[in-house]
């Protein structure tokens, strides 16, 4: 066994340990043994961070092309000239499927509800690894909306 493996993997013993003697888990020590012990494919768990995160199809390029192909400028913000980024969060599971869609920064006038639109039309995405694990993992996806006024 690799040394700073088993120093790390003592500590985490040792932390569990004095944990439960004191009668409690804290939520990092929950945190760290879910994500030391996870092995389990069927596990649900979604990943904040991880070493490979998931990707569009074909990579960025692709992603921003998708996203101006199938834009489709909602006529109330072209009445009123309404620009702005839209900030989309969602999760993409380990079959590259999205859900938990979530808009974390709005824009009026219907910009935020195309940016859901837009990702709700996504093919598959290439799944999160971390630690050589297929993972659930957030990922957040602002979309600019400009309006070319010249």
């Amino acid at each position: 066994m690799n040394t700073s493996k088993s120093f790390c993997l003592g500590i985490l013993v040792m932390t569990l340990c004095s944990s439960f003697i004191e009668g409690k888990v804290s939520s990092q020590t929950t945190s760290i043994i879910q994500q030391t012990t996870q092995q389990d494919p069927e596990d649900n768990d979604i990943y904040l961070y991880v070493e490979n995160p998931p990707k569009f199809p074909g990579g960025s390029t692709a992603l921003a092309n998708f996203i101006n192909r199938n834009l489709k400028y909602p006529q109330k913000a072209l009445e009123n000239f309404t620009q702005g980024k839209v900030s989309v969060s969602f999760v993409v599971k380990k079959d590259g499927s999205i859900s938990d869609i979530k808009v974390i920064k709005k824009v009026k006038d219907g910009l935020s509800e195309e940016a859901v639109r837009i990702i709700k039309a996504m093919p598959k995405w290439k799944p999160a690894v971390h630690h050589g694990l297929i993972v659930n993992a957030k990922y957040v996806l602002p979309i600019d909306f400009k309006l070319n006024l010249s």
